[in-house]
């Protein structure tokens, strides 16, 4: 069965997000199980889909992080 090109709506696939972040999609899994992303089912089972502005506000969020560690104190 082929695999629909976008999630219906506005939503994100795992691929999409994985894209976004530069990483395999096995670790954006493992950020949902940790709850380190949020993400929606439309039922159980089914493949994990996110909200644009929640990818947005773990981008940003990833993003800061990663500055803040790469500054230097003085």
């Amino acid at each position: 069965m082929p695999r629909p090109e976008k999630a219906p709506g506005s939503m994100l696939t795992t691929l999409d997000v994985a894209r976004i972040f530069n990483v395999h999609p096995s670790t954006v899994r493992r950020w949902c199980d940790r709850r380190k992303i949020k993400f929606y089912r439309t039922r159980p089972r089914r493949p994990r889909l996110f909200k644009r502005e929640d990818i947005a506000v773990a981008y940003l969020d990833r993003s800061i992080r990663q500055y803040l560690k790469n500054i230097k104190p003085t």
